[in-house]
């Protein structure tokens, strides 16, 4: 019902267009929820990838706050354990590719720009 509500708000639309990431970082946490209440592998996958780009957002303290007891449910329970490798695969794309591959290259045109 968030991601239904809020995807129906033009206020919400039109911020998450806009230069600040907010709603961004709400839209991905409630569709990472959504999508690991019933966990299946693929719906972790799909999960971790949503988070990694939660994480790879303006700032990824919101997202590790905001997943961490969820990913100590899965820790919690037996049967839940399985989804987390397939909930880590989903994760690495969007944090090695965006996360630290956008990071060097704005670092080596900054250090090229400097000489």
């Amino acid at each position: 019902m968030a991601v239904l509500f809020t995807l129906a708000s033009p206020a919400f639309v039109i911020n998450a267009i806009s230069y600040y990431s907010m709603t961004a970082h709400l839209l991905c946490n409630a569709a990472f929820v959504l999508l690991l209440l019933a966990p299946t592998p693929g719906r972790a996958v799909l999960a971790g990838a949503i988070g990694g780009l939660a994480l790879t957002l303006h700032n990824p303290l919101q997202h590790i706050l905001y997943a961490a007891p969820w990913l100590l449910w899965l820790l919690w329970g037996r049967d839940r354990r399985r989804i987390l490798p397939p909930l880590i695969a989903g994760y690495l794309p969007f944090v090695v590719v965006i996360g630290f591959g956008w990071h060097s290259i704005v670092s080596g045109l900054v250090n090229s720009a400097a000489i």
